[in-house]
């Protein structure tokens, strides 16, 4: 009786490392969290989804950014925190963005360095109620947690409720210190407007 080896490309080995498992993907974990992110992201009645839409829409971010904020943090996103050098009202699109913008509560945060704000800009931005913060020039990381803290209480609202709009790793760093729930860059908050 003669048996037939199967000879394997190298493609097809288990590579250094690999126990000759089944892929992670086939594990019980992956398969239960795939059902309960399919139970979680199941589509709500129709009226609930309009309305998170609407919301979403009036603050400038997607349908899927809002609800995940809504079911990781249990809150609904309701503030707009823009960071130094974040809106020109030069740009076309910071105008349009801005014209597409519902009433949310709104902080723009300016530093002192000449030429970084036109005076009378807000006048460009539509008749939104904001909150302008003026920052000292350069450093200002300790400043914009602080200034955003104050709005917050100022307006009784939580850090899970806010969204900043950034440009550079400065902001970032200073967004997740105050807690925000979303940290938008510029470009990608802009861009489509």
């Amino acid at each position: 009786m003669t048996r037939t080896l199967v000879k394997l490309e190298p493609s097809s080995r288990a590579k250094i490392g690999h126990n000759g498992g089944p892929p992670l993907e086939l594990t019980s974990n992956a398969l239960l969290w795939r059902r309960a992110s399919t139970k979680a992201w199941k589509t709500p009645p129709r009226e609930i989804a309009l309305r998170r839409l609407a919301q979403a829409e009036s603050l400038g971010v997607t349908y899927r950014e809002f609800t995940s904020v809504l079911m990781d943090r249990g809150r609904r996103l309701s503030a707009l925190v823009f960071a130094p050098g974040t809106v020109d009202v030069r740009e076309p699109a910071v105008r349009r963005k801005f014209r597409t913008l519902g009433e949310p509560k709104v902080l723009l945060l300016i530093d002192r360095r000449p030429g970084a704000w036109v005076p009378g800009a807000e006048k460009h931005l539509g008749d939104k109620p904001m909150t302008i913060r003026w920052l000292p020039a350069g450093g200002y990381s300790e400043a914009i947690t602080g200034s955003i803290s104050r709005f917050l209480a100022e307006h009784s609202l939580m850090p899970g409720e806010t969204i900043m709009v950034g440009r550079n790793d400065a902001d970032l760093a200073a967004a997740e210190a105050a807690g925000l729930a979303v940290f938008k860059w510029a470009t990608d908050y802009y861009a489509g407007a």
